[in-house]
């Protein structure tokens, strides 16, 4: 069917080459023609049309279905026919090309390890004549020509029996191979077959009969071929037997009840041959074990002699080895008969509907084009960024845990707490900061910890208003908070409250009267929390509490409150940190997102490091929400 046409003019073909070929159109493409202009012209033709192996394999798109083990097969074109034809003709090829490449393979190996077991059995039975032909024509005495007459029915017999194991374990391995197939068509059904199959007196006379004639077989020799035809009648008739008497007629109008008919009847078959080797198997052991009673000794002084026995004992061995692989080859062919493991679960489907014109596609994938250096830009500027600011530029720099991340906020002059938590009609980076304020604070709760030491690598990165938060947030949940500002070089904590709080140690003492700034604009009164501020000073922690068991303070705080929270001076800059550090439960480093991070900024990074499990985890201030949504 033609699913283009082609204008012939605009093709540019001479008209009598067009001419030729359609003139012999009926053998152009058959094997059997020779004519190379014709060919040609053949294939010239399948270019323009588009027919062409190249432009049609441009079109077709095959995937493999994301985690699984199935293929889909696309093909794209003007023409939905056309399409469909493509799609269809290509998943049938390529199956009848499996099924073709398979069984080629199988009966390839099939067909070489029958020819090379018959060729080992051959040069076998060679062998074992050439020895008694030599023994006989030299003379060997009667004594050692009765022994090794024994020793060669030994080894016969020994051949006989390797060949009936395999068979043994062939038909074990089918034998479990169809039960298995079998369960799931019995289950189906709920139908269970006669388990007596085995035990019925016919059976059992048919059994014993072949028992006794593989005995008489056996000790003959194995040469009596009426013995033998007799013996494969039986089983031919047990087999039809086991199917009268295990295969129900359930007519054809239930595909399940048949598939599981057919199978049964395979399991049964393999079965009975099982059984049936087994009984020879015992036949021949016995007929081995008389004959090794009988065997006294073997003379073989002959060099000869011993160099033929010598190379029957080598061909017994590969003529074995090739018999396995001949078994294994027939058990791969005769699964390769069953259900093929390729096959179409969704056949090719007409597309009815064309598929959406990909104009903007190609639109946007120009505009990626040209924004590419663009791209390329920015990801230099990201690449050598120092920044701390977003989570991923922390982990990239921080080797500590990340407590949390607080936006950057901006609250109005003279506010208060009250209202920043309370407003019900917030911003939204408010309300963010509040949420990520309540994750942190949950963090402390679970720590079980009661004393910590906020500390930041630089100054003005928002210590002091964090702990003021935190501790607004405790009291919310009737949680009692000490604040001691031990941050001697920047006391803006100290410049929160006008509450004193009753203690005589100098450095340690509220001011009666505030004179200097606060830079939180907020106004700080709680019932719930105190405040220990200080005058400020130049000198270091231990050095203005040298006289103070700072320690034991501490300890004694933390049976009047639930959280004591103290601040730090930068570690840039000052040792106090150091000096505090001992003092508290935990460690809670504060980063500034706006700033970038130093060489310098690894030595005070590695100090935090190594304070093992100190640190409950750092917080990252004053992020840009769009990198935090």
């Amino acid at each position: 069917k033609p699913f283009r046409k082609v204008d012939w003019v605009k093709a540019k073909m001479p008209q009598n080459e067009l001419d030729t070929y359609f003139n012999n159109l009926g053998n152009t493409l058959s094997p059997e023609n020779t004519d190379i202009r014709l060919l040609n012209t053949a294939r010239t033709i399948e270019k323009i049309v588009g027919y062409d192996y190249e432009t049609l394999r441009e079109k077709i798109d095959i995937k493999r279905v994301d985690k699984s083990d199935y293929l889909n097969v696309e093909f794209t074109s003007e023409n939905p026919e056309l399409t469909y034809f493509v799609t269809k003709t290509y998943v049938d090829e390529f199956l009848k090309f499996f099924k073709s490449k398979k069984d080629t393979s199988e009966n390839k190996s099939v067909v070489f390890y029958n020819n090379l077991t018959d060729n080992k059995k051959h040069y076998l039975d060679s062998l074992n004549e050439a020895r008694y032909n030599y023994a006989k024509s030299h003379g060997v005495v009667a004594l050692v020509e009765q022994s090794q007459a024994i020793v060669s029915q030994i080894r016969e017999l020994e051949t006989v029996r390797n060949e009936e194991v395999k068979k043994f374990e062939f038909y074990s391995q089918s034998a479990k191979k169809y039960e298995q197939q079998q369960k799931p068509y019995s289950e189906y059904i709920k139908s269970e077959y006669k388990t007596s199959v085995f035990s019925g007196e016919e059976i059992i006379s048919i059994g014993k009969q072949i028992e006794k004639l593989e005995a008489t077989w056996v000790n003959t020799g194995m040469k009596d071929a009426n013995i033998k035809k007799q013996i494969d009648d039986l089983k031919a008739q047990r087999t039809e037997i086991i199917k009268d008497k295990s295969i129900n007629d359930h007519g054809d109008q239930d595909p399940a009840r048949r598939k599981n008919d057919e199978v049964f009847l395979r399991l049964a078959d393999a079965e009975a041959s099982r059984d049936g080797s087994q009984s020879t198997l015992a036949t021949i052991n016995k007929r081995i074990s008389e004959l090794e009673s009988k065997k006294t000794k073997l003379i073989n002084d002959n060099a000869e002699f011993g160099k033929l026995t010598q190379q029957i004992d080598i061909a017994q061995k590969e003529y074995e080895a090739a018999f396995d692989k001949k078994n294994q080859a027939d058990v791969i062919e005769q699964s390769g008969n069953e259900e093929s493991p390729i096959k179409i679960i969704e056949p090719a489907v007409f597309p009815f509907k064309a598929e959406p014109s990909k104009r903007a596609l190609i639109s946007a994938f120009s505009g990626i084009g040209a924004g590419t250096l663009g791209v390329v830009f920015l990801f230099g500027l990201a690449y050598f960024d120092r920044s701390l600011s977003s989570r991923f530029q922390y982990a990239k720099y921080i080797n500590l845990p990340l407590l949390g991340a607080l936006n950057k906020i901006e609250p109005k002059k003279n506010n208060s707490f009250d209202a920043f938590f309370h407003n019900t009609n917030n911003k939204h980076d408010i309300e963010y900061f509040k949420e990520s304020l309540r994750k942190i604070r949950l963090d402390i709760e679970s720590s079980g910890a009661q004393s910590f030491l906020f500390v930041s690598l630089k100054k003005s990165e928002g210590k002091s208003f964090l702990i003021s938060s935190l501790a607004y947030s405790l009291s919310l949940k009737n949680k009692k908070v000490l604040i001691i500002d031990t941050n001697f070089k920047n006391n803006t904590l100290s410049g929160l409250s006008t509450r004193a709080f009753v203690e005589n140690d100098s450095n340690l003492n509220v001011p009666q009267h505030l004179n200097h700034p606060t830079t939180l604009n907020f106004k700080f009164d709680l019932p719930n929390v105190d405040i220990i501020g200080n005058r400020g000073s130049i000198n270091s922690p231990s050095e203005l509490l040298s006289g103070v068991d700072f320690d034991k303070k501490v300890n004694q705080f933390k049976k009047q409150y639930d959280y004591i929270f103290l601040e730090a001076a930068c570690l840039s800059q000052y040792s106090d940190a150091r000096e505090l550090a001992t003092v508290v439960d935990k460690v809670i480093p504060i980063f500034d997102a706006t700033t970038q991070f130093a060489t310098d900024d690894k030595h005070q990074v590695q100090y935090l490091v190594g304070l093992n499990g100190k640190i409950l985890g750092s917080v990252l201030n004053k992020v840009d929400i769009k990198n935090l949504d």
